[in-house]
């Protein structure tokens, strides 16, 4: 019984360092061409910023390979449960809930990184990809229609682990877990889902507050101005400790100069002489 637990164990750990890559702050902290997502946008280190900051194409890079981590983890763990005796006794969808924690708190980036919601996604995926391409339309669905992502992103989960639930014959090529104890999937499904609404806390008291940000559905990368106004108003909000969470108390605040009027342009261009941003 030791081993068996100590087994799950080292594949928790293992799971959890791999969830710890982050690809948005991998491509963007070092790049000549590009600010460190954390600090541009609402600093999120997730595929909604990269999308909303440096455009569509990348934003869908960086979910695509934020999704593969716990895509690829869940298929191979499901493989050698099948094919290695040894791997009987791993809960596969144990793991991959740890992928998603590793993402949302990365041991290699100080524990911030972004909300688990593509890494959700591709648990679900190595789960059943008809129930993936059912929430993938959904979301889409609600995206489209409300612009909102992070709705997208505490909603959808819930209505597929319900789906999981009602239609265990829907899952990929079955494990010896899942035959004999059908609603394994969907129980961890649902806690995967519950630690994704979670880290989406902000975004759900902004949604209530009808404070939330919409997506633009726009492939340009902004200009580099737009960099320097949004590290500005960081700045400024600092200095004159403003809570940075109030987004349109921030932005009609009287100390926050209208930075898209041709006074904020001087007052950035000013500042960029100054060196100060």
């Amino acid at each position: 019984m030791l081993e068996k637990v100590l087994f799950n164990l080292l594949w928790i750990i293992v799971a959890y360092l791999i969830g710890s890559i982050n690809f948005s702050i991998i491509f963007t902290k070092n790049n000549k061409n590009k600010k460190n997502i954390k600090e541009v946008g609402s600093g999120n280190a997730g595929a909604t910023n990269a999308a909303r900051v440096y455009g569509f194409k990348f934003g869908l890079c960086i979910f695509i390979l934020d999704a593969s981590k716990s895509f690829w983890l869940g298929f191979i763990l499901g493989l050698l449960q099948r094919n290695v005796e040894a791997f009987n006794v791993i809960i596969p969808q144990l793991c991959l809930i740890f992928v998603i924690i590793g993402h949302i708190f990365p041991l290699y980036f100080n524990f911030k990184g972004g909300k688990g919601a593509s890494c959700l996604l591709g648990m679900i995926a190595s789960i059943s990809l008809f129930i993936a391409a059912i929430g993938t339309i959904i979301f889409l669905i609600i995206v489209l229609w409300t612009r909102y992502v992070s709705l997208g992103s505490i909603v959808v989960p819930y209505i597929l682990a319900l789906l999981s639930f009602l239609c265990p014959y829907w899952h990929n090529v079955d494990s010896t877990i899942i035959n004999q104890i059908f609603w394994y999937s969907p129980l961890f499904l649902l806690i995967a889902s519950l630690i994704v609404t979670l880290s989406h806390w902000q975004n759900i008291d902004r949604l209530i507050h009808k404070k939330e940000s919409k997506i633009q559905f726009n492939n340009k990368e902004p200009k580099i101005k737009d960099f320097y106004k949004n590290k500005l108003k960081v700045n400024l909000i600092n200095k004159n400790k403003l809570d940075k969470n109030l987004e349109i108390d921030i932005d009609t605040h009287p100390i926050i100069p209208d930075l898209d009027s041709n006074e904020g342009n001087s007052v950035i261009d000013e500042a960029i002489n100054r060196k100060d941003l």
